[in-house]
């Protein structure tokens, strides 16, 4: 049996919010649970508390309730609702709403190897005590046993964040895209020397590299190489224009380095000017149409390409047991179609 695990990770931008929480997090969240409750699955949401609790410390506005009450109703719906973690939340400040933080303490994994274990234990046991809090009430037999690093950060130092989860009581990951890699001033990952195998345990002992017989279990979200599905020509020009807008290569104004513009906000191909535009782009977009790994993930793609994605890495594994696997998004991401791009994947 093959189970998918729908997930989002509910997060606001990190840099500059050009619209309302409820515009950038809230409405879009609403409307990914509606399309799932029309699919009777459930989702689960990966929370990134810290913002939260960011928000409700700075006393800024009343997104921390308006979020909390969401959270309750998703799992009130049959839905769930684990941990996700950004640290650099903890020592955020804002600026005529713009977040400033020190790119060294995004990743768990980023503090000086000693101090690693003690800082991601003090922070998974104050989102697991945070959820808790929240959402028992609402549902008696809620725990909290699942992670997904923030940004994919499980490395590096990854065995001692490992053994953190472990000793605070989490039994499920979902932070690794098989073969991607990402090195920049933030983050340092390297998923190219995982186990085949679809599923496996990742522990303190063994780090992400073999397959230990206990730990912690692997949901992995699928990826593969580019180069390894065929794409027609409409499915080419999809995904070339949908890296367009993403990128902001096309029709907004120049922002200050580190700032996002919701995708949920962006302008259409006519209202940019595409024609005129593209011949000064050429190179840069050329460089972003071919990514070396592709992962299964919502935003601005088509449910042809994500089931390509799936489809490639289910390929030559061992079907004849259960496999688990997570489909990604991230509702601050979302347009109007890519909703009907769920319904039709699924």
């Amino acid at each position: 049996m093959i189970y998918i695990l729908y997930s989002a990770d509910y997060e606001i931008f990190h840099g500059k919010n050009f619209f309302s929480e409820k515009d950038i997090l809230i409405k879009p969240t609403d409307s990914l649970l509606k399309t799932c409750d029309s699919l009777d699955v459930p989702i689960t949401l990966f929370c990134d508390t810290e913002c939260i609790e960011r928000y409700n410390t700075l006393k800024i506005n009343d997104f921390p309730e308006i979020a909390e009450a969401q959270l309750q109703n998703a799992i009130r719906n049959g839905h769930d609702v684990q941990a996700h973690l950004h640290p650099h939340w903890e020592n955020a400040i804002i600026n005529d709403n713009s977040w400033k933080w020190e790119h060294s303490n995004y990743s768990l994994g980023n503090s000086p190897e000693e101090e690693v274990f003690n800082n991601a234990k003090i922070l998974l046991e104050k989102v697991s005590s945070y959820l808790t809090n929240l959402l028992r009430p609402i549902d008696s037999s809620y725990n909290c046993i699942a992670f997904r690093a923030g940004g994919w950060g499980l490395q590096p130092n990854e065995r001692q964040i490992i053994k953190a989860l472990e000793q605070c009581g989490y039994c499920i990951d979902s932070s690794i895209a098989k073969n991607f890699k990402l090195k920049n001033e933030i983050v340092d990952i390297d998923f190219s020397n995982i186990p085949n195998d679809l599923n496996f345990y990742i522990s303190s002992k063994t780090g992400i590299a073999s397959n230990a017989d206990s730990g912690i279990f692997e949901i992995p979200i699928p990826s593969c190489s580019i180069r390894n599905i065929k794409f027609n020509i409409i499915e080419l020009t999809n995904m070339l224009s949908s890296k367009i807008i993403k990128y902001n290569l096309i029709g907004r104004p120049r922002e200050p380095k580190g700032t996002t513009l919701p995708i949920n906000k962006s302008i259409s191909m006519k209202e940019a000017n595409l024609p005129l535009k593209i011949l000064n782009f050429t190179r840069k977009i050329f460089s972003i149409a071919e990514p070396k790994i592709s992962k299964l993930e919502l935003a601005g793609q088509s449910p042809q390409i994500l089931l390509k994605i799936t489809k490639s890495f289910l390929k030559k594994r061992n079907l004849n047991k259960d496999v688990f696997f997570s489909f990604s998004s991230h509702p601050k991401f979302l347009q109007r179609e890519d909703y009907g791009t769920l319904k039709r994947y699924h």
